[in-house]
């Protein structure tokens, strides 16, 4: 009798036991590597850390951070003493300013009368005017003053002018005497309108317009006015022992040539 071969009921050895081997060792190498970055991060961290507190404990009073080394330059053996006042920088150099004009010099004048007046006045040998006159402008010093007229006897002074002292008076009384000097000359004054013409004393030229003219001999006296575009003025004049003259006109335009 043929007989059926015993089936067995139980199930075949599964392969799953190796897959969950296999599942595990991965997942134990991604925690591992998972573990392992993070210990290298803190690892990192400390480092830093250490390295930077080293830094920190390294650096000197004045040192700053991302600073350039200090660069030493060669010895080259020169110094300031070496090299005088050529290292020192130049001065500043004042301001410029306009020069400053000299004051004018400090004048004084003088006051001369007499009794009887009309002496004939001389200041250091020049003749200023019969008394009463003034003369201005007179640098401070001293000066010989004589006062003279006919009949009389002449007064000599010496007066002095100072910034005390700027303007002084002199009142003379004359002494009539047989010793009196006689008085020759007699002064000048000319002027015109306009001013600025020539002036011809007995057809001499001796200045122009205005003008004193001092020791003009007694007597008469030609004078001529001069001044281009104007005409010319002639006149007489007469001068006194010991007086002034005046001599005042005024100029016309000359004609045009062309027209009568």
């Amino acid at each position: 009798m043929y007989e059926t071969p015993e089936t067995s009921h139980d199930a075949p050895e599964s392969p799953y036991p190796w897959a969950a081997i296999a599942a595990v060792a991965i997942a134990a190498g991604i925690i591992g590597t998972l573990f392992g970055y993070l210990y290298g991060y803190n690892r990192g961290m400390q480092v830093n850390d250490l390295a930077a507190a080293e830094f920190a404990a390294g650096m000197t009073e004045g040192e700053v951070v991302g600073a350039k080394p200090e660069t030493t330059l060669p010895d080259t053996g020169i110094t300031r003493e070496s090299l005088g006042a050529e290292a020192d920088p130049p001065a500043e150099q004042p301001a410029t300013t306009d020069p400053v004009p000299p004051a004018p010099a400090p004048t004084g004048r003088l006051v001369i009368r007499s009794e009887p007046d009309g002496a004939l006045v001389t200041i250091d040998g020049r003749l200023e005017g019969a008394t009463p006159v003034t003369v201005t402008d007179l640098p401070f010093g001293e000066y010989a003053v004589q006062i003279a007229r006919p009949g009389y006897l002449p007064h000599t002074e010496t007066l002095s002018l100072s910034s005390s002292a700027p303007a002084r008076t002199l009142s003379v009384q004359l002494d009539a005497g047989a010793e009196a000097v006689p008085v020759t000359t007699g002064s000048l004054v000319f002027d015109s309108r306009p001013q600025g013409a020539d002036i011809r004393l007995d057809g001499r030229l001796v200045g122009t317009t205005p003008f004193r003219l001092a020791s003009v001999a007694v007597g008469e006296h030609t004078v001529r006015l001069e001044l281009a575009g104007y005409r010319s003025v002639s006149t007489q004049v007469t001068v006194a022992p010991g007086r002034q003259a005046r001599v005042a006109v005024t100029l016309e335009p000359a004609q045009p040539p062309g027209r009568r």
